[in-house]
């Protein structure tokens, strides 16, 4: 899972080999268990990513979860990646909004993505999207915004 490492000057598979972290070649699976072909290691891989994934098929698939303790990359069609829920961990607040929760907030799920309305319950470990998002990612971060002021936020751990 992507980690919020922008700032390491390289490419994100050779920091992980440096580390210690080298899965190598692994299966490409559909969202029905079927392997489509094989991968050259998870860590060349991201949610949603579309180009690269070296298998022929009738339609277009995307990366849509990446199991690393299984070394395994599925993939699926475009609609397989939105989501209309997620579960936060190492949630935290700068300025708790008013009232009790769930709150109305705004949240942003990556640095591009635009800020999407939500119902933040859990103290901000659960959001409900009005709208299904693309991709949400496991290890990114969400940002709860008020208006234009960051409040707080917290890491990806689960999408539904």
């Amino acid at each position: 899972s992507s980690q919020e490492i922008c700032f390491f000057q390289g490419h994100y598979t050779q920091l992980l080999k440096e580390i210690g972290i080298d899965p190598g070649p692994g299966p490409i699976k559909d969202l029905n268990g079927k392997t489509l072909g094989t991968h050259k290691g998870y860590t060349h891989y991201t949610i949603g990513q579309r180009r690269g994934l070296g298998i022929a098929a009738g339609r277009p698939l995307y990366v849509v979860k990446i199991i690393a303790r299984e070394n395994t990359v599925v993939v699926g069609p475009p609609e397989a990646l939105m989501a209309k829920k997620v579960h936060l961990s190492y949630v935290h607040w700068i300025h708790t909004p008013p009232g009790s929760p769930p709150w109305k907030l705004k949240v942003k799920i990556r640095y591009r993505h635009r800020e999407a309305p939500a119902l933040v319950k859990d103290h901000g470990r659960t959001i409900s999207f009005h709208t299904p998002q693309r991709a949400p990612t496991p290890g990114q971060l969400a940002v709860f915004y008020k208006e234009d002021e960051v409040l707080g936020g917290g890491q990806i751990q689960e999408i539904f």
